[in-house]
């Protein structure tokens, strides 16, 4: 998933930009997370998908969320198929 920014560049989710917010404010969930920020919103063991929406970024950038030194798709996704 992708983000538009205020300034009219497209980010992938989970990449911090300054004019836009760093969280989901809604109080009934309607923003769906997408502007949330961090390795806790791309997990490869949580259940609730609305919730880790933010792997965008770390695909793009082959970065493991959580581990230093280690890759998103060799790494990170390895996790998921070795359970």
């Amino acid at each position: 998933m992708f983000i538009f920014t205020t300034d009219g560049k497209v980010l992938p989710l989970g990449q911090e930009h300054k004019n836009n917010p760093t969280s989901c404010n809604s109080s009934n969930g309607s923003c769906l997370n997408f502007n949330n920020i961090g390795s806790k919103y791309c997990s490869n063991t949580i259940s609730d998908i609305s919730k880790n929406n933010s792997c965008a970024y770390y695909a793009l950038t082959n970065t493991h969320p959580a581990k230093k030194g280690k890759d998103y798709w060799h790494d990170f996704l390895g996790e998921v198929y070795s359970r």
